[in-house]
């Protein structure tokens, strides 16, 4: 029986390699079904160990989906098969860029270019593409040799626009395009990534329009619609961005690693309960990936299921690797256990967050939060400060740094936090209030009169209603009592009459302006 499943084994994969080559595997790869671009990879390696090329191609498919650690057993399986096949090397190169370790990579690549010799051009194209969004210069380098050896490659001048593209020369890159079309105008690719460069130039009509142009070459392209989707994610129009997202993911391999990409789409998108739902069937076929708790877990928060945010984020810190715990996952951290009543604890992970990001600013919006509510009101201030100095500032956040500088008793800082607040917003009602009392803090006796502007503009915003009776209460009692005193202190006592009166109307009880009223 054994030996019957080993022979039947056996046939399969000498059919599966009869009737797939390299190319199809790489033509998979092109349209993103990963699944089985390494299938056939696999088919071919079982069919012919010692052809290296192969394992190459294998480990880049792991390289594409983060999978390190297989990618570089494929690599090293490559140099085992053919030690003097030059690109294995080349796949350790890009590992060592992705760990930061430019120097070994070099290495590596060089002796790649030693093994391949000078005229491969091949060789020198794969390093080129693994240098073009870590370093330009050797991106160009490598490619401009390659070019030398074949100038009537589409592949080529399409990677040289790639470079281009990551370093937002847009122009040089659409140059670069079409030359590729120039030689074969049957390119989807191209017309893909001319679009990214208008998406890149916020010119979104000439984007889609390219990207329709792709479509229209091939309409089982499957990265033109995840384009498409980006594209639409970034003006905001979330249905139809998830729409073309959910074609990308039906047209592709449908596999564990695009369905995640589909589940971080839709939390993206804003759509976290269909995020969740994603997730919790993926976690069924496979509940190892550190990514779907981090998925998980910030889906929760938004959605406010802080007690399983707060498992699932936990989760993540335990199984993740520690070079792959991200900045937002301190954030998030922090912020649901806030939310879980841990403020110390989610304060010293807001602030690991912000040491680790310093891009990311809604953790400063978070860290003055925290700190406001414990009643700290000088580190407050200065989480908010960190988002106004950026220009990133809220109107919220604005409110909240005057405050905390009003509680911390800094009051021209705060009345210049209010001011800025006001030119802003300038029918935002609480920031005159706040400069009003400010200001009552530098004038104690009301004689200058310095508060009543800013308890003028309040009560021009906001009006009392007797069908809600408690909504502004306590504010409207305090401009008009002001505005009362102010007027009695001015001896115009028709006008001070007029505003306890108001006083009286609003609070009935209120034992000062019944003793007021009686004196004028």
């Amino acid at each position: 029986m054994k030996r019957l499943f080993n022979l039947f084994t056996l046939l399969i994969i000498g059919s599966s390699a009869f009737a797939q080559t390299a190319t199809d595997g790489m033509q998979a790869v092109q349209v993103e079904k990963y699944a089985k671009a390494k299938s056939i990879f696999q088919s071919l390696i079982s069919a012919k160990p010692t052809d290296a090329p192969n394992y190459y191609f294998l480990g880049d498919i792991y390289l594409k989906n983060d999978d390190d650690d297989s990618a570089k057993i494929a690599f090293d399986k490559g140099i085992a098969a053919n030690s003097l096949h030059p690109y294995s090397y080349i796949g350790l190169g890009k590992i060592d860029l992705k760990k930061g370790d430019d120097a070994v990579a070099k290495l590596n690549f060089e002796k790649a270019v030693t093994l391949g010799g000078a005229k491969d051009f091949y060789t020198l194209l794969y390093i080129g593409e693994a240098y073009s969004k870590k370093n330009s210069e050797q991106a160009l380098l490598y490619l401009n040799r390659a070019l030398k050896l074949n100038a009537k490659s589409p592949e080529l001048y399409t990677a040289i626009g790639d470079v281009y593209l990551e370093k937002n020369m847009g122009s040089e890159a659409i140059l670069n395009y079409d030359k590729a079309f120039a030689i074969n105008k049957n390119l989807p690719k191209v017309n893909l990534r001319i679009g990214q460069v208008y998406k890149r130039a916020l010119n979104y009509q000439a984007s889609q329009e390219s990207i329709d142009k792709a479509i229209a070459l091939d309409p089982n392209y499957a990265p033109a619609y995840r384009e498409l989707g980006e594209l639409w994610y970034s003006q905001g129009k979330y249905d139809k961005a998830i729409e073309n997202y959910k074609k990308y993911v039906d047209m592709t391999d449908n596999s564990f690693d695009t369905r995640s990409r589909y589940a971080s789409f839709l939390f993206l998108t804003k759509d976290y309960k269909s995020a969740v739902s994603e997730i919790n069937q993926l976690m069924q076929k496979d509940s190892s990936k550190y990514v779907l708790y981090r998925l998980l877990a910030y889906s929760a928060y938004e959605t406010e299921e802080y007690p399983s945010g707060l498992m699932a984020i936990n989760k993540l810190f335990t199984i993740a690797p520690s070079n792959k715990i991200i900045g937002s996952d301190y954030e998030y951290l922090g912020k649901l256990q806030i939310k879980s009543g841990q403020d110390s604890l989610g304060i010293q992970n807001l602030e690991k967050a912000v040491a680790q990001d310093t891009t990311n600013l809604d953790s400063y919006s978070e860290l003055g939060s925290a700190y406001y509510k414990m009643k700290n009101f000088s580190k407050s201030a200065a989480s908010y400060q960190k988002k106004i100095d950026n220009k990133k500032a809220t109107t919220i956040d604005y409110f909240y740094y005057g405050r905390s500088l009003y509680l911390n008793q800094e009051f021209e800082k705060s009345d210049s936090a209010f001011a800025t607040l006001n030119r802003v917003q300038p029918n935002f009602p609480t920031a005159y209030l706040y400069r009003a009392r400010i200001n009552s803090k530098m004038d104690m006796d009301s004689k200058k009169g310095l508060s009543k502007p800013f308890y003028e503009k309040f009560l021009e915003l906001v009006n009392y209603d007797p069908a809600t009776p408690t909504k502004n209460k306590n504010e409207l009692v305090e401009a008009n009592s002001y505005m009362g005193y102010y007027y009695f202190l001015q001896k115009d006592n028709a006008k001070a009459r007029t505003f306890w009166q108001k006083v009286k109307d609003i609070d009935p009880a209120n034992k000062q302006a019944t003793e007021v009223l009686k004196q004028l």
